[in-house]
């Protein structure tokens, strides 16, 4: 899997400055781009976290430089870290 699209790609693809982007993308959404981009990625996280995949091999294919800096982001998220995630999911299938 790919990593999400960067704020200045999302904006070439759609023929706009990052600007433009930035102010249509709130004032349609309610928050950031990135804001959004990093909840997308939290979901992401989390189904395949329902997968047996590695978290090493989940951050990295999310575009997160470490284990460690998914870890901490999906904790601020959250509220739990991706392991204790996975644990619960894994208690309630079985």
């Amino acid at each position: 899997a790919c990593p999400l699209p960067t704020v200045g790609e999302l904006a070439r693809i759609c023929k706009l400055s990052t600007r433009q982007l930035r102010r249509g993308f709130r004032a349609s959404h309610g928050c950031s781009v990135n804001d959004y981009l990093a909840q997308m990625r939290i979901e992401t996280a989390k189904r395949r976290l329902f997968t047996k995949a590695p978290l090493k091999e989940i951050a990295r294919s999310l575009g997160y430089s470490s284990q460690a800096s998914f870890a901490g982001a999906f904790r601020r998220a959250t509220g739990s870290t991706p392991s204790e995630f996975r644990k619960r999911v894994e208690a309630t299938v079985e």
